[in-house]
């Protein structure tokens, strides 16, 4: 039987008659309707305006910013062997941003990551086991980050709210904590080698990525620091749109935010994001219809640098998945 780190193709291959599409367009399709019913008679007394354009500059400029934290994040942890220039793995992040953001698609855009680097590395198992790692230490740093904002809530909501948030905080940590170390417990490599002696390999593979802390630990400040960019960059939006979202509201919300977008539910995160935003934000004081308006804002600017950002590649010849390197042959 053939692993499926051996069956990565082009991404744009039968998207039509995936059955995750369609469910993912069904869920999106449920969530829009839902947000319209719930704050769309209230968005007309809204009043948007640019209150302060300039912040907007160093909105997209901080998205740049988290991007190349995130591809420096991705870079350690590719095993030295399967490691490609910096640029080059920048292209296939931009190419991997760009499907997630802009792309109504089926396939999320770890998979357009690992694609590419494994043309351009030669190297499947490790162009696959470098995006989970990188997906998993991206969830610990916004998991310990929320950790961290944990304990002020009890002196921004009333006592009943704060134990709520209290409560999904911890639940998070301890299904974080209980996932990871069910992934390296030897439990699971003797079960795979008795069920799915096909994927024991892989596994044992990743458990090896797992034991090099000088790669994980740099990756894991670098993931707590794009999450606390990716807070800024909201209260630098908030701002510039004179939203009445207070900055310590994104800082207690945005973790969790970003916990619940990261499921991939919707297409592109649409709906999902926004009821995201409408209920933690919510929870912590802000107006339902600005924080959804917060959140359409920053989808706009992750739109806007994800085109610029393929198109970029685009006219640098540098297409999804292109190898600029000769393959080599390897895990």
């Amino acid at each position: 039987m053939v692993s499926p780190t051996e069956k990565l193709s082009s991404p744009q291959r039968r998207l039509w008659s995936n059955p995750w599409w369609w469910l993912r367009l069904a869920v999106t399709s449920l969530l829009v309707v839902y947000l319209l019913w719930r704050v769309g008679p209230n968005m007309g007394a809204v009043s948007l305006h640019l209150a302060r354009p300039l912040l907007l500059l160093p909105a997209l400029g901080g998205i740049v910013a988290a991007m190349l934290l995130s591809v420096w994040q991705w870079h350690l942890l590719i095993p030295p062997p399967a490691r490609i220039p910096f640029p080059q793995l920048l292209n296939h992040y931009v190419w991997g941003f760009f499907w997630n953001n802009f792309l109504p698609s089926g396939l999320g855009g770890d998979a357009v990551r690992a694609w590419g680097l494994r043309n351009s590395s030669g190297r499947t198992q490790a162009a696959v086991n470098s995006v989970l790692m990188a997906r998993l230490s991206a969830l610990w740093g916004v998991v310990l980050l929320a950790a961290g904002a944990a304990p002020f809530y009890v002196h921004w909501v009333a006592w009943e709210t704060a134990f709520r948030l209290i409560l999904i905080t911890m639940g998070l940590l301890a299904a974080t904590a209980g996932g990871t170390a069910l992934l390296w417990s030897p439990w699971l490599s003797a079960l795979l080698q008795r069920l799915l002696p096909w994927l024991a390999d892989w596994h044992a593979a990743l458990q090896d990525d797992g034991r090099h802390w000088e790669r994980l630990l740099p990756a894991l400040l670098l993931a707590l620091a794009t999450q606390l960019w990716a807070v800024l960059n909201n209260i630098l939006v908030a701002q510039a749109l004179g939203l009445d979202v207070h900055p310590w509201q994104l800082l207690l919300g945005m973790p969790l935010i970003n916990l619940a977008v990261s499921i991939p539910l919707s297409l592109g995160g649409l709906g999902l994001r926004e009821g995201a935003y409408l209920y933690f934000l919510g929870l912590v004081g802000a107006k339902e219809t600005e924080a959804v308006l917060l959140s359409l804002s920053v989808y706009v600017l992750l739109v806007l640098v994800a085109a610029i950002g393929a198109g970029i590649c685009a006219l640098l010849g540098r297409p999804p998945g292109k190898s600029a390197a000769p393959t080599r042959e390897g895990p």
